[in-house]
């Protein structure tokens, strides 16, 4: 059974799936990829298809407030890896739901200041794909793909880790939830209890908390290869990386970049006739 406030939450989220019913005793029917909802007059709601249990949650009163999310960074970064964090806050968690804002709100200090605290308390996994893999794959696989892949790994390990996964399992929309799957079609294992939403990290702590390890693992990734090269490499993509490309290759050769950046970027060509200009 259903009531109202569960049936307009449902209605709510999953708006783009309403479908017109077939039967005046059907209230409201969704289909989804993954399961179909219906929902009857007389109060009722029945659900079908492989996510049933997924679905079915929000119609439960003591489901756990415990929630995880997930966040994505080094997608606009010239230089580094692309990093994505799944983590698990739970509902008694001590750390001050005010400090945990989206990452790109907060100063490189204080990601390393704050990163530490939050990697205390909840249970997490970060997967960073290095700048010469992400170049093989970006070859097969736009942005996009490449991110739900890493996604959906990063919440398999994490499920993987812990005890057990809480009903509210967040991921940063970059995609249409059908699309995100799509992209995961040949994959061997398939996390599916998923809840799109956009800006989520400024909406849910657990994808705040996400977004800021990603960030700190970024940047020490970042500070390691700056040692590694003897090099200040710029962040972001504006025109200082384009400079900073230019001066890598007169010292390395551009055959290096490859292990340095993300080389689909325009700076890639912009740098380059710099260079033919020098």
């Amino acid at each position: 059974m259903y009531d109202e406030t569960k049936f307009q939450r449902f209605a709510s989220q999953y708006q783009q799936h309403l479908t017109e019913p077939n039967s005046p005793y059907i209230r409201a029917f969704y289909r989804m990829s993954d399961c179909v909802v219906t929902f009857y007059t007389s109060g009722k709601v029945v659900i079908q298809g492989t996510a049933a249990n997924f679905y079915a949650t929000m119609f439960i009163d003591n489901v756990s407030d415990d929630e995880a999310g997930s966040d994505e960074v080094g997608t606009g970064d010239y230089f580094g890896p692309m990093v994505v964090c799944a983590c698990l806050l739970k509902k008694n968690s001590k750390l001050n739901r005010q400090l945990l804002i989206d990452s790109k709100k907060l100063s490189d200090q204080q990601i390393l200041n704050l990163a530490p605290q939050i990697m205390k308390d909840v249970d997490y996994v970060t997967l960073s794909l290095e700048p010469h893999k992400y170049n093989e794959l970006h070859e097969k696989y736009n942005l996009n793909a490449l991110k739900a892949l890493l996604h959906n790994a990063a919440y398999i390990r994490l499920k993987n880790k812990v005890e057990a996964m809480p009903y509210k399992c967040y991921i940063d929309q970059f995609a249409p939830k059908d699309t995100y799957f799509k992209y995961l079609l040949n994959q061997q294992e398939i996390y599916r209890n998923l809840i799109f939403e956009t800006k989520a990290e400024d909406n849910h702590p657990s994808v705040a908390c996400a977004s800021i390890i990603a960030r700190y693992t970024f940047l020490g990734y970042m500070q390691q290869l700056n040692k590694e090269y003897q090099f200040a490499f710029p962040l972001g993509a504006g025109e200082q990386v384009d400079v900073a490309i230019k001066e890598f290759i007169l010292k390395y050769g551009e055959a290096k970049l490859n292990e340095v950046s993300k080389l689909h970027f325009k700076n890639t060509e912009k740098a380059k006739a710099l260079l033919g200009g020098h």
